[in-house]
């Protein structure tokens, strides 16, 4: 492993913390605690079961925190929902792409909109496709999805690009 880090700058700086988590708890999960600083990268292990789906589920809104705080830039920080966490910057990336990251069966641009949907439909439940296509394409850009077009289907990208 040293090899592959040796061209790291092992005298960067740790910057103040950005990410805190206190005591946090879910139904699944007993108290965790850990704090990431600028400049850190953090990744949590152990076996099936451990907690580490339940930590980042609880801490981003897709599962209830039962206890617990959370701060980011010091700041309390409680979501309620993925789209809570994501409208304050902070995404969950899932472990299962294909079972929890996409919607096999829709293209490109629904699977990128499909979080939208809230700011999409109308009165009646009608999509506004022109902000739609602006949704998609602006996603298709800030993601670097290289793709022929947003109605491809999004299982026929490559792993990277789904």
């Amino acid at each position: 492993l040293g090899d592959i880090f040796s061209g790291l700058d092992r005298n960067k700086t740790i910057g103040d913390v950005v990410l805190e988590a206190r005591d946090v708890e879910s139904p699944f999960l007993k108290k965790t605690s850990f704090s990431v600083r600028a400049g850190e990268v953090l990744g949590f292990s152990g076996l099936v079961g451990a907690g580490r789906t339940e930590l980042v589920r609880a801490i981003t809104g897709a599962d209830p925190m039962t206890g617990g705080e959370v701060f980011l830039d010091g700041k309390p920080f409680k979501c309620h929902s993925p789209h809570d966490a994501i409208a304050r910057g902070v995404v969950m990336v899932p472990e299962d792409r294909k079972l929890q990251g996409i919607i096999p069966r829709l293209s490109v641009g629904d699977n990128i909109t499909v979080g939208s949907l809230d700011r999409l439909t109308g009165f009646l439940g009608h999509i506004n496709n022109k902000l739609a296509r602006e949704i998609a394409e602006n996603g298709k850009k800030q993601f670097n999805i290289k793709t022929p077009n947003l109605e491809k289907a999004i299982v026929e990208l490559s792993g990277g690009n789904q």
